[in-house]
């Protein structure tokens, strides 16, 4: 947050004292520091790939940053995650592992198996991290078959892109939004608090804006849409966007039954955790989005679910109440 809090005081914005705006000041510097590191290294590692033919997809974190936010740096990341296809994979693993990336734990590469992304890699030289994707999302994640667990939809939602004169594939900015909801969804089901979520909100911020989405048009009639839902109604209620969350609901009304419902039950969500920054219990938080959110999609038309809703929401601020 040092570089935007400090874009925010260089403008007049938003006022400081010395010793605060100071502080401010080295950490937008050092975040530019970092920021070109990362890419230079990234820019590095594309150029192998691309001299071996494979132009990987760029995801998430490093996409964002350079494609929307208005400064780059705005957005650090702790690690790079790339898209290959299938038959690119081996090839891609060997072409990093000449290039000096290791698997610093004691955990097999095999555990990774069956999960969406390799092993993460560590370049010690170039201070990098990076994770090799051949799926979206993990396969225990409700998203999986809302067109975000088949590899091959990357490709039909991918356009052909450049990061600093490597080639790359980019993600279409609509369904960047779906992917990026659906990360976020799962994030608050399985760490609720954890920083990335915040991020995530703010990606979606800039997305918003510098792809000039139509926000209501990106809401559709699936558990993505859903997910999608919830971010915007959040981003309005703490003022990232102008949005009134009533346009929210009654435009998701139209297309799905659950949405009065869910709208009342993020707001229980966002009173505590935006508006009084108060972090309720994960188990709470876990608590109230799991049921309703396994109910929703497994009785999409039920008339009993409301109940089970409301009954996990008073748990979920019972949890509140004890931290």
């Amino acid at each position: 947050m040092g570089p935007m809090l400090h874009h925010l005081i260089e403008n007049g914005q938003l006022e400081s004292d010395a010793a605060s705006a100071e502080l401010i000041e080295a950490a937008d510097m050092t975040a530019r520091v970092l920021h070109r590191k990362m890419v230079q290294s990234v820019h590095q590692c594309l150029i192998e790939l691309n001299r071996a033919g494979i132009i990987p997809t760029t995801l998430k974190g490093i996409d964002v940053a350079v494609r929307y936010y208005p400064k780059p740096h705005w957005r650090l990341m702790r690690d790079v995650d790339l898209f290959f296809e299938s038959h690119e994979i081996d090839e891609t693993m060997a072409l990093l592992g000449e290039m000096g990336f290791e698997n610093p734990t004691p955990e097999p590469a095999s555990r990774w198996d069956s999960h969406h992304h390799l092993v993460p890699l560590w370049n010690r030289d170039m201070g990098l991290w990076i994770e090799v994707h051949r799926g979206l999302v993990p396969h225990y994640s409700p998203f999986i078959e809302s067109h975000l667990g088949c590899a091959e939809t990357v490709s039909e939602h991918s356009v052909q892109g450049d990061f600093c004169g490597a080639k790359v594939k980019q993600l279409k900015p609509e369904f960047m939004l779906r992917y990026l909801a659906a990360h976020w969804y799962l994030g608050l089901i399985e760490d609720f608090g954890e920083p990335g979520l915040h991020r995530a909100l703010i990606d979606v911020k800039f997305l918003l804006a510098g792809s000039h989405l139509p926000v209501l048009g990106s809401l559709t009639n699936d558990r993505v849409g859903i997910a999608i839902a919830l971010m915007l109604m959040v981003l309005s209620r703490s003022f990232l966007i102008e949005l009134d969350p009533a346009q929210v609901n009654e435009d998701v009304r139209k297309r799905t039954t659950l949405t009065g419902h869910l709208g009342r039950s993020l707001c229980w969500i966002v009173e505590h955790w935006v508006c009084n920054c108060r972090s309720p219990r994960r188990e709470s938080v876990q608590l109230l989005l799991g049921d309703w959110f396994r109910i929703a999609l497994e009785n999409p038309a039920s008339r009993f679910w409301p109940e089970a809703l409301m009954s996990a929401s008073k748990r979920f601020i019972g949890g509140i109440n004890q931290y």
